[in-house]
């Protein structure tokens, strides 16, 4: 399978110190089901390991719902669910 990333998605797993090749691989290994009633969209959930910024060395297991959709060939993941997102704080 082949998928594309929305910006959306890539910001959201910048903000969330996520590997864009560890997050691929692990939606790649995990089943999709179509969504009822939405043909051409798709779900899945994976556990992925993610860590923190001060402690690299210690992760927390989060489950991750990725909602696809199907274009042509390819599976465009346009929403990530269930990761700790890194808000930078104003001053």
């Amino acid at each position: 399978m082949n998928f594309v990333l929305t910006t959306a998605v890539k910001e959201t797993l910048e903000l969330a110190m996520l590997d864009e090749a560890y997050f691929l691989q692990e939606v790649g290994s995990r089943p999709h089901e179509e969504v009822a009633d939405q043909p051409g969209f798709y779900r899945s959930e994976c556990l992925l390991a993610q860590y923190s910024p001060f402690d690299p060395e210690t992760g927390i297991w989060r489950r991750v719902e990725v909602l696809l959709r199907k274009k042509g060939r390819e599976y465009e993941i346009y929403d990530v669910r269930g990761l700790k997102i890194r808000r930078e704080s104003a001053s």
